[in-house]
């Protein structure tokens, strides 16, 4: 009995012998591993514009509104600040409850009279009637107003827009065809003729949203650059103009900070922006000056 059990294991064995040397083709050697070549990899994306600013030196002030809670930190805004540091304007960034050297509290109003420019930038409060109707005289005295929001931030932006016939919509803008490594990174290359446009060829913004106005828009996006918005508009436009091209809207922070600046023409629009602000000149609103005059001669 037990013969015959090693003999049907001899004979297991065997045919497993046997059916391995009729497959088998020698020992797997794995091919060897080429050297990776890093300098063929080839990264998709915009070079930097090459843009050289070149100021033209003038005067004045710039205040930047940090009094609503505004949802930026100053560093967001640097390079704007800085381009129009070269072009001569001083900067302030003007907060509440501040005082002057009476104890008096310092009101937007008082900033404004002999500012240049005001840019506002996300504000989380809304404005009071008092401070817009400050803002609103600033304007019309020949200040200029930059309006600054973005859809991935809170903001009460609109509440001084409406005043100029503009509204910052909602949603985003993105473009599932052409787009610089992500949808929501928008190319722009249709431009309205004006100084805010000058001799831009191609910008890209970064989850930019709309401005809707009355015709308004300066930047357009192409046909297959959409909103997330349910009705969007016929013409969607980033950046808008009005109030006789003293206030400007534009509805994306991210593009005025590196590396995101140095793409494409962004540099040459924060330049372009920034001539648009020096040339701001804050008139004394009628009857204040003389009223001065009458306080001087009665002192």
């Amino acid at each position: 009995m037990r013969s015959k059990l090693w003999l049907g294991l001899a004979a297991f064995v065997l045919a497993a012998v046997v059916t391995s040397a009729a497959y088998y083709r020698g020992v797997y050697r794995a091919p060897g591993i080429e050297p990776f070549a890093y300098e063929a990899i080839e990264i998709r994306g915009l070079a930097p514009g090459g843009f050289t600013d070149t100021p033209k030196k003038t005067e004045g002030r710039a205040i930047i509104d940090l009094s609503y809670d505004n949802n930026f930190t100053p560093p967001e805004a640097n390079l704007l600040t800085l381009r129009l540091a070269t072009r001569g304007l001083s900067i302030e960034y003007f907060e509440k409850e501040k005082r002057d050297p009476d104890n008096k509290e310092i009101k937007l109003k008082d900033k404004l009279k002999d500012a240049s420019a005001m840019v506002i930038i996300a504000p989380k409060k809304t404005y009071v009637d008092e401070d817009l109707t400050a803002i609103k005289d600033f304007v019309k005295n020949g200040g200029r107003l930059l309006l600054i929001g973005d859809p991935s931030r809170e903001s009460q932006i609109n509440r001084v827009a409406v005043l100029y016939g503009l509204v910052f919509d909602s949603g985003y803008l993105f473009n599932l065809k052409e787009n610089e490594n992500n949808y929501r990174d928008v190319f722009f290359t249709d431009f309205k003729s004006n100084k805010i446009t000058a001799d831009l060829k191609r910008i890209v913004l970064f989850t930019a949203g709309s401005v809707s106005s009355n015709d308004r828009g300066i930047v357009f996006g192409d046909e297959n650059t959409r909103t997330t918005l349910e009705t969007p508009a016929s013409r969607l436009s980033p950046l808008a103009l009005a109030e006789g091209d003293k206030v400007l809207a534009l509805h994306d922070l991210t593009f005025l900070s590196e590396p995101y600046s140095s793409l494409a023409d962004n540099n040459r629009l924060i330049s372009n922006i920034a001539d648009w602000l020096a040339e701001g000149r804050a008139l004394t609103p009628p009857g204040d000056g003389d009223e001065k005059a009458k306080n001087n001669t009665a002192s």
